[in-house]
């Protein structure tokens, strides 16, 4: 009986979870898109945040073997801006 109420309450919690991450996909989306933007462009300014990004895409490099879901070109447009 407590497992199957359990059970029903993580379900619940997931579907509500499922739910929200649909709703806001383009603002996730859209925040993400800035923080990386913002990162990328205080890349040679500050040493800290440098190290930090480099742990960064080379553990996601090698570790995970990631399709990119961006192009190339994503760079050149902060190198632009910069």
């Amino acid at each position: 009986m407590w497992y199957g109420a359990f059970l029903m309450v993580i379900f619940i919690v997931e579907l509500g979870a499922g739910v929200s991450i649909f709703a806001y996909r383009e603002k996730l989306q859209e925040g993400f898109d800035k923080g990386l933007n913002q990162s990328l462009n205080n890349y040679d300014s500050h040493s800290d945040k440098s190290t930090d990004f480099d742990l960064m895409q080379s553990t996601v490099s090698t570790d995970f073997d990631l399709v990119q879901s961006t192009v190339s070109t994503d760079f050149d447009l902060v190198q632009s801006t910069v």
